[in-house]
C-alpha cells in the first residue's frame, strides 16, 4: 500500500489543525469525534489561544508538536490554508485532509492549484478540499464531522458529496448495510477517486468498494485503476440530467459530462452502477458479502420451485454460467430433501 495514503488514511498520530473549544465550531467536532471514536493513536489539537481541548494539550502550531504527525485535518478558513500547507510541509506531515470549503467549488480554481503544489512539493498528499473527512471503523478512527462511525462492515465508500456520506453514516444504522471506511474527497484536487480504488483495493478490511461520482477529473485514470481491481467496485452516478450537471459542477467543482460517456467507462472498467440511493445499498451489501466467483461452479439453492426458476432465468440473462449439479453431489443434496425436491439446478 502507498506509504503516504496509509500515513493519511490509516493514521497512528493526528493533528486538528484550527481546534476549537467552542462546541459549535467543526474544529471542535473533529477532536470530540477522534475522542468518541475511540481512537488510539495521538492526538494534537492545533490552536495558540488555548491550553487543552478535550483533554489533549494543545499547541499554538504544527510546527511546534514534538512528535512525528501522520496526518493533519484542517478546518481552518480559505484564506489561511495555504500557510498551514507550508506548516505542515515544514513538519513533515504524510498528508492533509483539508475539511476547509471556498476553493475551486466557488471559483477559486488557483488557489487551489497552488496549495497542491506546495503539498506536492513537500511530498504530501491531499484530500479535498471541501470534505467532511475520513472514517475507518478498523481504525477506530472519526476524523470527520459526521456524528460517529459507520455500521460495521466489509465495504468502503468513497464519496465526492459530504453531506451524501453524512446521510449515509446515519442510513447505515436503519439499513443495517456496513462499512468499514467512509472517505469523503470533495475536490479532489490531488487524491481522486482513482487513487482511492488503488488503495482500497490493497485495504483488507474492504472486500466491496462503493462509490458516490459527480465527475471525473481524470477518466482513463479512474478506468485504469478500476480494470486492475480485484474486488467488486459498485457506483452511483449522478449529473446525469442537464439540471444535475450543472448542480454538480457549482457543488464540488466537477463536469459532469455526457451520461453515455460514463454509462460506457463503466462498462468497459467493470464497474457496476448503481440507479439510485436504495440500489447503491443493496448491492453493496450483496457484493461486500457475496466473494466473486472463482469459475464456472453457480449453484442455486432454494426452498421452493418458483424461485429458483427465476434465479435460474436471472443467472442466464445475465451471463452466468449454470449447470447441473455433479451426479455425486445430487446424490447427496438428495438425502437433505423431501421427495418431490430437485437437486438439479435447472429444469431439462
Amino acid at each position: 500500500m502507498d506509504p503516504i495514503l496509509t500515513g493519511l488514511l490509516k493514521p497512528k498520530s493526528v493533528a486538528v489543525i484550527g481546534a476549537s473549544t467552542n462546541p459549535d465550531k467543526i474544529g471542535y467536532k473533529v477532536v470530540l469525534n477522534l475522542k468518541e471514536g475511540g481512537y488510539e493513536g495521538a492526538v494534537y489539537p492545533i490552536n495558540p489561544g488555548a491550553a487543552d481541548i478535550l483533554g489533549y494539550k494543545c499547541y499554538p502550531n504544527i510546527t511546534d508538536v514534538p512528535y512525528v504527525i501522520d496526518a493533519a485535518i484542517v478546518t481552518v478558513p480559505a484564506k489561511a490554508v495555504l500557510d498551514v500547507t507550508r506548516q505542515c510541509g515544514e513538519k513533515g506531515v504524510k498528508g492533509m485532509v483539508i475539511i476547509t470549503s471556498g476553493f475551486a467549488e466557488v471559483g477559486e480554481v488557483e488557489l487551489e492549484h497552488e496549495i497542491v503544489r506546495v503539498a506536492q512539493s513537500y511530498g504530501m498528499r491531499i484530500i479535498g478540499p471541501n470534505v467532511v473527512g475520513t472514517l475507518s471503523n478498523s481504525d477506530k478512527l472519526n476524523a470527520s464531522f459526521a456524528p460517529f462511525l459507520p455500521l460495521e462492515g466489509k465495504a468502503s465508500l468513497v464519496t465526492q458529496s459530504g453531506a451524501l456520506l453524512i446521510a449515509i453514516d446515519a442510513a447505515t444504522y436503519t439499513r443495517r448495510v456496513g462499512f468499514d471506511k467512509m472517505i469523503s474527497i470533495g475536490n479532489m484536487s490531488d487524491v481522486d477517486i482513482a487513487d482511492m480504488i488503488t488503495f482500497l483495493n490493497e485495504d483488507p478490511e474492504t472486500s466491496c468498494i462503493s462509490l458516490y461520482i459527480e465527475g471525473f477529473k481524470d477518466g482513463r485514470k479512474f478506468m485504469d485503476e478500476a480494470r486492475k481491481t480485484h474486488k467488486p467496485i459498485v457506483a452511483l452516478k449522478s449529473g446525469k440530467s442537464s439540471h444535475g450537471a450543472a448542480a454538480a459542477a457549482s457543488h464540488t467543482g466537477s463536469l459532469a459530462g455526457s451520461a453515455k460517456i460514463y454509462d460506457a467507462a463503466f462498462k468497459q472498467s467493470g464497474v457496476t452502477q448503481a440507479d439510485d440511493l436504495n440500489d447503491l445499498f443493496d448491492r453493496t451489501l450483496a457484493l461486500s458479502l457475496q466473494p466473486r466467483m472463482q469459475g464456472d461452479n453457480l449453484l442455486i439453492l432454494t426452498n421452493g420451485g418458483g424461485i429458483g426458476v427465476l434465479a435460474t432465468d436471472s443467472a442466464e440473462r445475465f451471463g452466468l454460467p449454470l449447470h447441473f449439479a455433479p451426479a455425486d453431489v445430487q446424490e447427496e443434496l438428495k438425502k437433505h430433501m423431501p421427495e418431490f425436491g430437485s437437486a438439479k439446478t435447472r429444469s431439462t
